[in-house]
C-alpha cells in the first residue's frame, strides 16, 4: 500500500500542479520513500526494535497533503475531488482496520481479522482510482465525439483502411 499510495500522490501532483515534476523526478522519489520505509521497518524489526516512525510518516502524511493539494490547486484533468474523498475514506478505513486488527477479529467471533478487512478496504480504494480514470475516459469521449482505444484492439483498429466506415471501426464502446 505504501508504494501504491506514493504513486498516487505523485499522480495528484502531476495532474494538479506540474505534470513534468510529478511524472519525472517526484514519482521515483516518492516510490523510493515508500520502499525505504518498508526496508527500514524490516531492518529495525530484525534488530528487535521495530521502528515504525518512517513507515507511519509515509502512510499518513499523504492523507493530509493530498486534500491540501486538491484544495489549493482545484484545476484537474483526472483527479476529481469526489473520487479523492472516497479514496481517502477507504484508505483511512483500511488503516483503522489494520490498527484494530485483534479487536475486529474478536468482535467478528474470530472468523475474519481486521488485517483481512484492511486488504478489502484497500482494494475498494483501488477500484475508486479505476472508476476515476474510467469516468475521465468517458468524459473525454463525450467531449471529442471520438472513441478512445487502448491496447491491442487500438492497434488493429488504427491499421484499418481509411475507406472503412465509422460503424465498421467502432465496436460500440
Amino acid at each position: 500500500m505504501s508504494i501504491a499510495f506514493m504513486a498516487f500522490c505523485s499522480a495528484i501532483i502531476a495532474d494538479r500542479i506540474d505534470s513534468k515534476a510529478g511524472n519525472s523526478w517526484l514519482l521515483p522519489v516518492l516510490i523510493g520513500c515508500g520502499i525505504a520505509s518498508l526496508v527500514y521497518w524490516d531492518w529495525t524489526e530484525s534488530l528487535g526494535r521495530g521502528d515504525l516512525r518512517f513507515y507511519g510518516f509515509v502512510q499518513f502524511y499523504p492523507m493530509i497533503a493530498v486534500p491540501a493539494v486538491c484544495w489549493l490547486f482545484p484545476e484537474h484533468r483526472y483527479t476529481a475531488g469526489r473520487y479523492i474523498v472516497w479514496l481517502i475514506g477507504w484508505y483511512g478505513l483500511s488503516k483503522l482496520l489494520e490498527h484494530f486488527d485483534g479487536e475486529v477479529f474478536g468482535l467478528l467471533g474470530h472468523t475474519i481479522s481486521g488485517h483481512t478487512l484492511k486488504h478489502l478496504a484497500a482494494t475498494l480504494a483501488t477500484l475508486v482510482v479505476l472508476q476515476m480514470l474510467l469516468a475521465r475516459r468517458s468524459r473525454r469521449r463525450s467531449e471529442t465525439g471520438t472513441v478512445v482505444r487502448f491496447g491491442p484492439a487500438a492497434k488493429r483498429r488504427s491499421e484499418a483502411p481509411e475507406s472503412a466506415s465509422r460503424e465498421d471501426r467502432s465496436d460500440g464502446c
